[in-house]
């Protein structure tokens, strides 16, 4: 993966490595060999497989994936497996990493800083109990390996707590904003009702001035009619005789007035 060589580069010289060193295992490689990375996660025109004329440049970054798909499990390697592997047929394997092309002839940087030493990036899983790790039947490995095996065990349990606790506090965070908005609406409809009942006292007080035209029934009009209803005009007032006393209506309390005959002054 050098600056000014085709993509497909990659494919072939992987091709090439394995019918020279292993042919048996030609047929379980992949068709592609990874992808660029740019605008996209997957950019499709930098699909590393043999078709691909693309010319690799410099500050490029490429996801390489490397591996077998479909490998067919021996009947030797079942027996010196554990748990359920014993029960798979075919497997497959994939190791990747995220490379930078440099300039001229100079070699990709491998982004990951980490040793590729199997006894850094092997482990295994005891079904029954993951406390416990025992190596396969007919194998040994020395309490070093052992230990490192734990200490990448417990590096992936440590991620598996990481990947969770964003869930974690997001769920937290969303039942504190709930918390927050509740307080904020009983807040505003405390308001809202403490206003709504000002504003009816002072309506109400309003209304009582408005309506007050006379302060008693001494200042009625003088002209006032016993048992005739009568309207006074300057007071807005109506009055209506009821048990033999005129008794007045402000126009606000009326809805609507109907006077059938027009020859009547009022009804």
């Amino acid at each position: 993966m050098l600056a000014g060589r085709c993509v497909g580069s990659v494919a072939e010289t992987a091709n090439r490595f394995i019918r020279q060193r292993c042919p048996h295992l030609l047929k379980f490689l992949p068709k592609n060999f990874g992808f660029g990375l740019g605008l996209d996660f997957r950019e499709s025109s930098l699909i590393m497989n043999a078709k691909n004329q693309r010319k690799f440049a410099q500050n490029m970054v490429f996801n390489l994936a490397i591996g077998f798909h479909d490998l067919e499990l021996t009947d030797m390697q079942k027996a010196d497996a554990q748990g359920s592997i014993r029960k798979l047929s075919k497997y497959s394997m994939l190791i990747a990493d995220t490379v930078l092309i440099q300039s001229g002839d100079e070699p990709p940087d491998i982004v990951t800083k980490h040793s590729v030493e199997w006894k850094d990036v092997s482990y295994f899983i005891n079904e029954k109990n993951d406390k416990d790790i025992m190596p396969p039947q007919g194998k040994h490995y020395t309490p070093e390996q052992v230990e490192s095996q734990s200490a990448i065990m417990s590096s992936r349990l440590r991620e598996r707590s990481k990947a969770c606790a964003p869930d974690r506090s997001s769920l937290a965070r969303n039942e504190k904003q709930a918390e927050l908005m509740q307080q904020k609406l009983s807040v505003k409809r405390s308001e809202k009702s403490s206003a709504w009942s000002q504003q009816g006292q002072l309506s109400s007080r309003a209304d009582i001035l408005e309506v007050d035209v006379y302060q008693s029934a001494g200042e009625y009009p003088r002209d006032l009619p016993s048992s005739e209803v009568y309207v006074d005009m300057q007071g807005q007032v109506l009055f209506a005789p009821i048990n033999g006393s005129q008794v007045p209506f402000h126009i606000s309390m009326i809805k609507n007035a109907v006077q059938p005959d027009p020859d009547r002054t009022a009804t």
